[in-house]
């Protein structure tokens, strides 16, 4: 049977159900012959049991509006990028479904925020200043929904952090910062590497400021900043510079490697370079667009197969592009083929385990 919801009201069949006798158990009270049940505004306190004669015994089943909607925190003093936090979305009623939202933007799964316990509770990992809220959550099911009061987090910066701006489309400038105690001296490192100031790595503002001049792919970090003064020392988050660049260094590999293929042969040909972001490789063959993938198979191949291909490797933010050819010669089983590196003509014929090699013809 269909479920019923609060305050709707109930009737049973009036027409006879089994050859004109209706049978009807309400909370262990038969009931005989043709009759109207009739429930008015139904609530979740009476949930009557029916046993129907010759049919499976059968419940109905209510829904509750939701209610009472109310959000809690796990943690009420977080760090940015130190910290995380569960928050828990309650409701009295029949809830059955969760929306969250930041501020008037839907809270969406990703590598920092997950969601837990059909959506009721959201997890967010290393906290930034954009997790502040305020959040609401939104609960809905078939009768009605609700939405709680705004919940505010607390996120303060943390004692020692970097910020960085780009000062010139070359340069960038990564500053350390203290939002608590007091400071005497400065250290940078990149990865476990103390950075010392030269003409492309520049110190400034008591060494609390570090300007990268003509940033190569190599400066990416991760840097750390380390303050102390006379009584305790500190160290910062690493960061991380995104650094977009290349392609470069561009290859084409082909496998197995020879100059002339037998039909029914598998080649694979595949194409890399050092590229931030990935980059896109487009293949052809004899100029004719084939598929976008690092790598193409030719399965048992044929002479319809041979052909110059190329490999158009292309950054799509640098905008830069390389290329690679190289050319895939197929024969059959039998026959007659010119090779630019070898003199004279070869005839391929198929022979077992012999091969004979006379005036310029290789028997094989």
């Amino acid at each position: 049977p269909p479920g019923f919801i609060e305050g709707n009201d109930v009737v049973s069949p009036d027409e006879p159900t089994m050859a004109g006798h209706t049978s009807v158990n309400i909370n262990g009270e038969q009931m005989e012959s043709n009759i109207i049940i009739l429930f008015l505004h139904t609530s979740l306190t009476f949930s009557p049991f029916f046993m129907m004669s010759a049919i499976k015994p059968f419940c109905f089943s209510f829904t509750e509006s939701v209610s009472n909607i109310l959000i809690t925190s796990s943690k009420t003093d977080l760090v940015e990028f130190n910290s995380s936090v569960t928050l828990v979305c309650s409701a009295s009623g029949s809830p059955t479904s969760f929306l969250w939202f930041n501020g008037s933007s839907e809270v969406t799964a990703n590598d920092r925020v997950h969601f837990t316990d059909g959506g009721s509770n959201l997890t967010i990992i290393n906290v930034t200043r954009f997790d502040q809220g305020p959040f609401r959550c939104l609960v809905s099911n078939l009768l009605s929904n609700g939405t709680s009061d705004p919940l505010t987090l607390k996120i303060t910066l943390p004692a020692l952090y970097i910020c960085g701006k780009e000062s010139k489309p070359s340069s960038t400038v990564l500053m350390c910062s203290v939002s608590k105690g007091t400071s005497s001296s400065y250290q940078w490192f990149n990865g476990s590497s103390m950075i010392t100031a030269n003409e492309h790595l520049q110190l400034s503002s008591g060494n609390s400021i570090l300007t990268i001049r003509n940033v190569t792919r190599y400066d990416q970090g991760p840097y750390k900043c380390n303050v102390s003064n006379n009584v305790s020392n500190d160290i910062s988050a690493p960061v991380n510079l995104n650094i977009n660049y290349g392609p470069s260094n561009a290859k084409m590999t082909v496998m197995p490697v020879s100059s002339i293929y037998k039909g029914g042969s598998n080649i694979t040909l595949s194409c890399s370079a050092d590229s931030s972001p990935p980059a896109m490789i487009t293949w052809m063959i004899d100029g004719v667009y084939q598929t976008n993938t690092s790598s193409i198979e030719l399965q048992d191949a044929t002479e319809s197969d041979s052909g110059n291909y190329t490999c158009l490797i292309q950054n799509t933010v640098t905008l830069r592009f390389s290329s690679k050819t190289t050319a895939i010669q197929i024969v059959g089983k039998f026959g007659l083929v010119h090779s630019k590196k070898e003199i004279g003509w070869f005839l391929h014929l198929q022979k077992s385990n012999l091969q004979y090699v006379q005036n310029n013809f290789m028997f094989i």
